[in-house]
């Protein structure tokens, strides 16, 4: 998994220091306002950090267990930065383009992709926001919820 954080509250403005990154965080930006968290994402957002996730990657030896994926990244989340109010990604299936050697996917497949990799964070707990922005508010039990019935079914196989 990779990704960055950005202080919350710093006085700086956040949608500049997205942009200034790279083209992957400028599609965060509407998640921000000012130095702080655009009123738009809902939560608590207790803490001062706002954590993004770019890309996770899982061995392809691992893939197709039932939620093995799904479990580990849940148990990594909470681990990234414990001052995270919210925990944000923007779902793209960058696997797509190896498919297609970097060349342009169809946007269809593309949106398809898209739309499945929402539906699997959802189930981790994470909540549409707009487009294919997606964040977790970590001071909820989604997380934990989500992750401990994970569990639970991968001991029933």
């Amino acid at each position: 998994m990779d990704g960055w954080t950005f202080k919350l509250g710093e006085g700086l403005d956040l949608a500049l220091e997205l942009d200034a990154v790279s083209a992957d965080t400028a599609v965060f930006m509407p998640l921000v306002d000012g130095d702080g968290l655009a009123d738009t994402v809902d939560g608590d957002l207790f803490g001062t950090r706002l954590v993004l996730i770019n890309h996770v990657f899982l061995d392809h030896a691992l893939r197709g267990h039932g939620g093995v994926g799904r479990y580990l990244t849940g148990l990594a989340i909470p681990r990234l930065d414990s001052a995270a109010a919210c925990v944000a990604l923007h779902a793209s299936p960058f696997e797509l383009r190896k498919r297609y050697s970097n060349r342009d996917v169809p946007v269809d497949e593309w949106e398809a992709g898209a739309m499945a990799l929402g539906k699997l964070w959802q189930s981790l707990g994470f909540k549409h926001h707009s487009g294919h922005l997606y964040v977790l508010d970590p001071s909820t039990l989604a997380l934990d919820e989500a992750v401990d019935e994970l569990k639970y079914r991968l001991m029933q196989n």
